[in-house]
């Protein structure tokens, strides 16, 4: 029995762990060296099933069985003194010697192919373990069409505008500066990014049209003549009511002056100088809860005991604070109130002079 080659072997071996790993369901296979092949029994088991072959069996006794043959007739020759005979085995000798010719020429072919397959299969494996192609960019820089359709947009400007002679050399020039400059940025973007710029190019260099004819603006009419709240409510006058605390569970008897109510939470007057200007607004902007609540209550949620209370506050604050209040006498006289507010007023600004 002939001894396969170290070629024939390693297809053999390629084979068996190729199947037995697409068996085992992995799919990016590396190639093996000689040594991982033997390690793993891949080798042995190729040399024995390569040597135990039908194919394998039948050439090499075929090819022994020749070369017993040709030995013996070569004996034949050399002892036989008969012509006839002589004859009879040199042909059947050179029968012999063609026939084992042509046995170790299939011989050699076979290795010749086996390493044919074996360059293929280490092919096949390199192109399973080698990564995807990258995806082809996409293309990158103005078109033909694109150029034209530029050039269009540019015509286009000046047509609108009544002009027939188009500055053309303008166009050739942005156009190679722009092939210039978009030629690495992709297609559709490059031709977003011409078409912007051309278009802008073609209006930067349009005669400046005569400015329209406006007429001129018709004056606005009038505001229409609003009295000033103060002079709305009129002279000053009492207009008391008697209602009960609106505080839950509280039943103390409480009074308000209804048109002095209405004076220092309707009329605006100059309070305060701030740093975005004069602020007008009125005099208290308390909730109603203090006006329908008792002084003990008005004291416990505002601070204040009445409207004259807080109007004195407003008054001592002004005097002595750096808040830039403006309330004095004459603002309240402003928002409507008598002499005799002004001095309940006073009589009320002596607690917060003594605090």
């Amino acid at each position: 029995m002939v001894t396969p080659t170290k070629d024939e072997i390693r297809v053999e071996a390629l084979k068996v762990y190729m199947e037995e790993s697409y068996r085992a369901g992995l799919e990016d296979i590396p190639t093996p060296e000689d040594h991982e092949l033997k390690e793993g029994n891949y080798w042995e088991r190729a040399k024995i099933d390569l040597m135990t072959s039908p194919e394998a069996e039948a050439t090499d006794e075929l090819l022994a069985y020749l070369e017993y043959s040709a030995s013996e007739l070569e004996e034949v020759v050399v002892k036989s003194e008969n012509l006839k005979d002589l004859l009879a085995a040199s042909r059947k000798l050179e029968g012999i010697e063609a026939r084992t010719k042509d046995l170790r020429q299939k011989r050699r072919e076979e290795k010749e192919e086996a390493k044919l397959r074996i360059a293929e299969l280490e092919r096949q494996l390199e192109e399973a373990r080698a990564p995807p192609p990258p995806p082809p960019l996409p293309p990158s820089g103005l078109s033909k069409a694109q150029k034209t359709s530029l050039e269009d947009a540019y015509r286009r400007v000046f047509e609108e505008a009544g002009i027939t002679r188009i500055p053309m050399a303008t166009f050739r020039d942005e156009l190679a500066a722009l092939q210039e400059d978009l030629k690495d940025v992709e297609r559709e973007r490059a031709f977003e990014l011409a078409y912007r710029r051309i278009v802008n190019v073609a209006r930067s260099i349009l005669p400046a049209r005569p400015p329209p004819v406006v007429a001129p603006p018709t004056p606005p009419a009038p505001p229409p003549a609003v009295a000033p709240a103060v002079e709305m409510l009129g002279p000053r006058k009492r207009i008391v009511e008697t209602f009960t605390c609106w505080v839950p569970e509280c039943l103390e008897l409480c009074t308000l002056d209804q048109d002095l109510m209405r004076r220092v939470t309707i009329v605006p007057v100059l309070k305060a100088i701030t740093t975005r200007g004069p602020r007008h607004e009125p005099l208290l902007t308390f909730p109603p809860l203090f006006y329908y609540t008792c002084e003990k209550h008005r004291q416990e949620k505002f601070g204040f005991k009445s409207i004259y209370d807080a109007l004195a506050f407003l008054l001592f604050e002004s005097r002595s604070s750096g808040k830039r209040l403006t309330v004095t006498k004459g603002t309240l006289t402003a928002a409507g109130l008598d002499a005799e507010d002004i001095a309940n007023i006073q009589v009320a600004a002596a607690r917060w002079m003594s605090s």
